[in-house]
Order: structure tokens, then sequence, then C-alpha cells
């Protein structure tokens, strides 16, 4: 449902997504981030607490990426070769 209404190119900010996908999740709800782990806010506060938050009312994330890897704290990731 999400995904249908965001748009994306060239490089990625992660937490105007983020931001949609918690308002949007229903407590419970498995999220997962497919990426090429190319993401600019990452490391920022504001994202950061977005992660958590997320982690906070889903019953599982999972960050999977196909290059850079980042530590998500709570969240599962996997990196695809």
């Amino acid at each position: 449902r999400v995904a249908r209404m965001l748009r994306g190119g060239k490089g990625t900010v992660i937490k105007f997504a983020l931001s949609k996908c918690l308002k949007n999740m229903k407590a419970g709800d498995v999220v997962a981030v497919l990426t090429d782990g190319d993401i600019w806010d990452v490391n920022e506060e504001d994202t950061r607490t977005l992660f958590s938050n997320i982690k906070a009312k889903a019953s599982s994330c999972i960050f999977a990426t196909t290059r850079t890897v980042h530590e998500i704290p709570g969240w599962t990731t996997i990196k695809i070769s």
C-alpha cells in the first residue's frame, strides 16, 4: 500500500519513506527495506529514530541490501549477492 504512493530517483534519502511507513503501518506488521544501501541519511538522528519507532511497532524488520551494509539496531540485515 505504501510503495504505490512513493516516488524515487538518483540516490536515497530514506527518512521520508520511513515516516510514511510508520504512519501507515499497523502494529505487528512486517517491514522490509530493499535497497542497494547507498542511503545518504542513514546515520542522521531523525532517520535512526524512525528506524527505532518502526521496530517498536512491527513484529519483524528486515533490511536487505545489495551493496552497502548498515547496522540498524533491532533490524535483521541481509546482504544479497
